[in-house]
């Protein structure tokens, strides 16, 4: 399924996993493919700060990413991936 976005480009689509057993912090994992072609992966958990901050900082390094948002209740607020990368990226006081 993910190959049919990848191949077609321009259009936008999100895909979450959960897992239901042995997943103490209840990760969830979106994969939110946006109309200009980027890839902005997502985690929710129930976790406190030690926990966010540890899976925060694992999900940049396996992506090799220096961009990242945590956001509460609300989820982040972006229009497509260059959006992203503006206002979360390096240089971003968010």
């Amino acid at each position: 399924m993910i190959n049919y976005f990848i191949e077609n480009t321009g259009l936008n689509q999100t895909f979450y996993w959960n897992k239901n057993h042995d997943n103490p912090d209840k990760i969830m994992v979106g994969a939110n493919i946006t109309e200009d072609d980027k890839l902005i992966m997502s985690l929710t958990i129930d976790g406190n700060e030690e926990t966010e901050s540890k899976y925060f900082e694992k999900l940049k390094n396996i992506l090799n990413s220096d961009i990242g948002v945590i956001s509460y209740i609300n989820p982040v607020e972006y229009n497509n991936g260059q959006d992203f990368i503006t206002k979360y990226g390096q240089n971003s006081s968010t």
